[in-house]
Order: structure tokens, then C-alpha cells, then sequence
């Protein structure tokens, strides 16, 4: 999702802004639909939505998709709390990629408030493995938002942001990651090395769990295990529920 950012740091849209195949407005529920399906949304005009572009996988590919946003139980949103997403369409649009050999296996990471209701009814023939960042009724949690020390710094270039710059799960995952041995560490040991990090929701799996003893490399690209992270400071931090996190 593209928005103008005024502030100190680093632009990382530069040199890439113009290769992103869904910004602004573009980001919506049918769009991210479509790409799932493998079918370009289009809009009240017929018009394509952003630039078309969806998967184009088959039956010997792995898919891994991560979604992040507000939600709540049974839905979750996109930019501009259009919280439209339902349990229903994402079940209907996972159920369609299968029926349509779009995938071997499927691995769904979600961010969100309440993010286990999306998957809570998830049929595990479907060969999709998801974890949840808390369970049906909790809310998941900033993190790196600077009122607490032990919450890590939200500052940048000398400057407070005023906002969470992550969420506790997910930088959670994205650090063990970095990390990781990614031929040898399973899908598996993440989530555990994950859900113990995270103090301030549930983590929790979903669907189909029989490959989770393959390695993090079938989704990431394989690496050494020579990164260094350094894991979401927890101790005694209250958090931010993300419920109640600043937008930037």
C-alpha cells in the first residue's frame, strides 16, 4: 500500500513506486481477491483495478501469503478501514485457488485483531496451513511504538514517530526469519518460537498442519542462520492493542 510519507528516514518506495502492481485506492478487497483467484478485479465501470496483475501458480507451486491490517470477528480490512474482508469471501477465494490446482501447498500468516475467527472454520483438506496473530477474541498488539521502554524505540533519526512501527507478532516472525537457519528450522519450530515471543496474544495454527515439518526455505529463500535478531522486547511491556494504535 503506497501513501505519502512526510518525516525522517529512509523513502523505500524510491526506484520501486512505479513497479507496485496495486497502490492507493487500488487496495481493496476485490482486488486482493483477484490476485488470489488469479483473476483481475474490476470495477463498477469494468475498468481493471491496478495494474491486473494476480497469481499465475500451479499445482507444484507453494504459495505463501501475509496480510496485514485492523480486523475484528470475522473480517478483516484494508487501507482506509474498508473492513469488508470477510471469513466467508477469503474461505470461498481459498477454496477456488484449490479447485483450480493454483498451489501444492498454501502458508497464511495474518496480523490482525481477532485474526483467529478468519480461520477458525478453515477446512484443512484445502492443503492450507495458517497462523493467526491472536486468537477469535483478542486484540493482537503494536509494538515498537516508544511510550514503553521495554517495547522497543519508535524513533527515527533523532525524531519520535508517534505511531507503532510493527506489530508484535509479525515482527516476531519476520526477526526469527532473518535469523533462522532457513534449510533446517520447520514451519513448525517457528510458530513455537513465535508464540512463545509473542506475551501479548495467542498465537495459533490453523488448517492443514501435516507439512509443517518442512523447512522454512520451501517459502523463503534459504540462508545460513548468520543473521542476527534481536527478538521483540517483552519483559514487562504493556503494548499498544492494535485496536488503538496511530495510523502514521
Amino acid at each position: 500500500y503506497q501513501r505519502r510519507v512526510h518525516g525522517p528516514g529512509k523513502d523505500v518506495y524510491k526506484g520501486v513506486k512505479h513497479n507496485l502492481a496495486y497502490s492507493g485506492a487500488n487496495v481493496t478487497t476485490d482486488a486482493f481477491l483477484g490476485v488470489l483467484t488469479g483473476v483481475p478485479a474490476r470495477d463498477a465501470r469494468g475498468n481493471i483495478i491496478g495494474s491486473g496483475r494476480v497469481l499465475q501458480s500451479g499445482p507444484d507451486d507453494t504459495v505463501f501469503v501475509y496480510f496485514c491490517d485492523h480486523g475484528g470477528r470475522g473480517m478483516i480490512c484494508l487501507p482506509g478501514f474498508k473492513c469488508d474482508l470477510t471469513t466467508k469471501k477469503l474461505h470461498q477465494a481459498l477454496a477456488t485457488m484449490h479447485s483450480k490446482n493454483m498451489y501444492k501447498q498454501l502458508v497464511f500468516y495474518l496480523e490482525a485483531c481477532e485474526s483467529g475467527s478468519m480461520f477458525d472454520t478453515l477446512d484443512a483438506n484445502l492443503q492450507v496451513y495458517a497462523v493467526s496473530a491472536a486468537n477469535a477474541t483478542q486484540s493482537s498488539w503494536g509494538w515498537y511504538c516508544g511510550h514503553h521502554m521495554n517495547m522497543g524505540s519508535n524513533v527515527v533519526d533523532g525524531k519520535q514517530l508517534g505511531t507503532c512501527l510493527g506489530d508484535q507478532f509479525s515482527i516476531n516472525w519476520m526477526e526469527d526469519t532473518d535469523a533462522a537457519n532457513r534449510k533446517t528450522e520447520t514451519l513448525e519450530q517457528q510458530y513455537k518460537n513465535v508464540r512463545k515471543l509473542t506475551t501479548r496474544s495467542h498465537v495459533l495454527p490453523w488448517g492443514d498442519q501435516q507439512f509443517t515439518s518442512d523447512p522454512l526455505s520451501l517459502i523463503f529463500p534459504p540462508s545460513s542462520g548468520v543473521a542476527a535478531a534481536t527478538p521483540a522486547p517483552a519483559g514487562n511491556a504493556s503494548g499498544t492493542p492494535a485496536r488503538d494504535a496511530t495510523l502514521a
